[in-house]
């Protein structure tokens, strides 16, 4: 069962998953050119593991912004922000 504090910390909660959905994605673009220029098939599979941790950060930003559509209709400022956060989530 999905529990929810206030809107706005819920908010915020999403914004520090992003952050760190960020970090995780500049990690990972700063270990490409190694893993393609060696050719050594472990830094491949580890840019794949990272790849699985960054698309679980994007559904969880998405469901926590669904969840949280659901549970309080938002204003129309905040669902704008909650919309920019799943598609910042996506890209």
């Amino acid at each position: 069962m999905y529990k929810m504090k206030y809107f706005h910390q819920e908010m915020r909660k999403i914004e520090k998953q992003l952050y760190k959905m960020g970090v995780a994605t500049k990690v990972q673009m700063e270990r490409v050119p190694t893993a393609l220029f060696s050719k050594d098939e472990k830094h491949a599979t580890q840019l794949i593991s990272e790849d699985e941790t960054i698309d679980r950060f994007d559904q969880q930003v998405h469901t926590d912004v669904l969840n949280l559509i659901m549970l309080q209709p938002p204003l129309p400022h905040e669902l704008r922000v909650l919309t920019s956060m799943m598609r910042v989530a996506r890209n």
